[in-house]
């Protein structure tokens, strides 16, 4: 590998490394309640624009609070949000494993790149699954608004 494609792939697992370190300490910052999230005092707005705006959930509608209530530990919470939040949780920790051993042991680069290729491929069924799961949500939402 040339060292400048080495610099760009490093760049580009410390991106990917920071969105998801930066996703879990949110979450870890975020407060869980029944009602839209909070920090400290501070309730914070639901931002589900396609719910807000025409009543429907979208696919990802109770991740946010699914993420949150993983990372304080409820996982039985966490699912009843949203059935893939304990997944996403289990991706984004794996996606922080693989990407800080990339960057701290340069000399199993060629072998973690292999293992790694599948975290990157994971992400195609992630979102598979994410509209799968919202299909019989959206079909009780449609029968509840008829």
């Amino acid at each position: 590998m040339r060292p400048d494609d080495e610099a760009g792939t490093a760049a580009g697992h410390l991106v990917v490394l920071i969105v998801c370190a930066g996703i879990l300490l949110s979450a870890a910052l975020l407060t869980p309640s029944t009602g839209n999230l909070k920090i400290g005092p501070l309730t914070l707005p639901s931002l589900c624009m396609l719910r807000n705006t025409t009543g429907i959930p979208c696919p990802g509608c109770g991740l946010t609070h699914a993420v949150v209530a993983a990372v304080h530990g409820d996982w039985k919470e966490s699912f009843v949000y949203h059935r893939l939040g304990p997944l996403v949780v289990g991706f984004l920790m794996l996606q922080l494993l693989y990407r800080s051993t990339w960057m701290v042991v340069p000399m199993f680069r060629t072998q973690i790149n292999r293992a790694g290729k599948l975290f990157d491929w994971a992400l195609i069924p992630l979102m598979v699954l994410l509209f799968i799961n919202w299909i019989p949500t959206l079909i009780v939402s449609i029968r509840t608004a008829l």
